[in-house]
């Protein structure tokens, strides 16, 4: 059987935290957070709908062997509104995933970052990082 949007009973399509969006359905629907099984391609994504409403019951794989550079925005409002913002944990539940977690906060808001005059800002950041693991030798092709 082919899924079709008739089959679906309600449904959230926005760009608010996915946890909101799961207790919006759980208000609408009139059901306990329990009846919602959730599912996403990004461990991080999971891992806030488990700090944020642990009856969801899921544990991510770790990252232990991972380095992971959580960028975050300082300011911006409306569509634009820092995840800090609007996620209970500072770490977007990357802390719970990831044994090597760097934290670093950037000027503008969670899309303006990469506009300017904020992009500077994220470049900076990034700077030290992307040196710190850039190969020892670069390789110049041509194109003919």
């Amino acid at each position: 059987m082919i899924l079709k949007l008739e089959h679906v009973v309600a449904y959230r399509i926005n760009w608010r935290a996915k946890p909101q969006n799961v207790v919006s359905l759980a208000e609408e629907l009139n059901v306990g957070l329990d009846a919602f099984v959730f599912m996403d391609d990004s461990p991080v994504e999971c891992a806030l709908i488990q700090a944020e409403l642990p009856q969801a019951r899921y544990v991510p794989e770790a990252l232990s062997s991972a380095n992971v550079l959580l960028v975050r925005a300082r300011n911006g409002s409306g569509d634009d509104t820092p995840y800090r913002d609007v996620y209970n944990t500072g770490t977007f539940g990357w802390s719970d995933i990831a044994d090597r977690l760097t934290v670093v906060d950037v000027d503008g808001g969670h899309y303006t970052m990469l506009e300017e005059p904020f992009v500077d800002s994220l470049a900076r950041a990034l700077s030290p990082y992307l040196q710190r693991n850039a190969p020892s030798s670069v390789r110049q092709l041509e194109v003919t």
